[in-house]
């Protein structure tokens, strides 16, 4: 046998799940093998010892029909999520959308043509940084430029 193929049986071969004959042909091959064939099956020794360290638990009796609750159960909220971050960008990029087609309207006047509106944004910006300014004086500095910036 070859230490490949050795080397994939080997946790049968010490489990002692494979037929006699090819059990008697690892024996001899780790007999006379100087590679690596020995070194793995003590590895594979070693691990079974530490495993004997370890308590065997014991399932409930609905521990299945649990289980498969439990990941219905996970697959069914992963389709929530999934679900509301989908609608949530959607409405995010249809809001950015329409701000960004209003932002290209106002751009494209030089100024707002309108006396009346003209005059309704004026009396807005003194009205909003007179109510801003007293509960946020900082505020006011950036309303009144941004809704100056429009007016002009």
């Amino acid at each position: 046998m070859r230490c490949d193929e050795v080397r994939r049986l080997l946790s049968a071969y010490y489990d002692k799940e494979l037929s006699p004959d090819r059990m008697e042909a690892i024996r001899e091959h780790l007999n006379y093998c100087m590679r690596s064939c020995n070194k793995n099956l003590d590895s594979i020794k070693k691990v079974h010892s530490l495993m004997d360290y370890f308590p065997i638990l014991e399932v409930g009796p609905y521990f299945e029909s649990e289980l498969f609750q439990k990941l219905e159960e996970e697959r069914i909220r992963g389709k929530r999520i999934n679900f509301g971050l989908k609608l949530a960008l959607s409405l995010t990029a249809g809001i950015l959308v329409f701000f960004l087609a209003l932002n290209n309207i106002w751009k494209s006047q030089d100024t707002i043509s309108s006396p009346s509106l003209n005059t309704y944004v004026k009396e807005y910006v003194e009205f909003a940084g007179t109510h801003i300014s007293r509960n946020n004086p900082g505020l006011v500095i950036t309303v009144t430029d941004a809704l100056g910036d429009l007016i002009k």
